[in-house]
C-alpha cells in the first residue's frame, strides 16, 4: 500500500483483469475500465489475470514524473523484490510514501 501526496492517479486496463485497493475497498479493473486515485488515497495494485496485461497510467499534474520513473527503473529489476529501503528513499524524495507490502 502506498499514498501520494501532490499528484492525482489514473489507470487505463489496456488488456488484463488486475485488482486494486483503494482506502479499504477492492475494485475489479479489466479491458477497458478506468480507475481514478485522487492524492492522499491509500492503493495499491496486483495483476489477477490469467494472460499477461497491460495498464496505460497517468498522472497529474506531471512535474517531475520523468524523473521519479527513470529513478524506479534503476530499482526495479528481473531479479526479484526490490531494496524496500531504497524504494522508501525515492517515494520519500517525491513526496510519498509506502504504508505496508504488496497484495499477494
Amino acid at each position: 500500500m502506498h499514498i501520494h501526496h501532490t499528484f492525482d492517479e489514473f489507470f487505463c486496463a489496456i488488456d488484463g483483469e488486475f485488482l486494486f485497493e483503494l482506502d479499504d475497498e477492492i475494485i475489479k479493473v479489466s479491458k477497458g475500465d478506468t480507475i481514478y486515485i485522487p492524492r492522499n488515497v491509500r492503493h495499491r495494485f496486483t495483476y489477477d489475470g490469467e494472460t499477461s496485461g497491460t495498464l496505460l497510467v497517468g498522472l497529474t499534474p506531471a512535474r517531475d514524473m520523468e524523473e521519479y520513473f527513470a529513478d524506479m527503473g534503476k530499482l526495479l529489476t528481473n531479479k526479484g523484490m526490490p531494496d524496500m529501503a531504497a524504494m522508501q528513499i525515492l517515494y520519500k524524495k517525491y513526496k510519498s510514501e509506502i504504508l505496508v507490502s504488496l497484495m499477494k
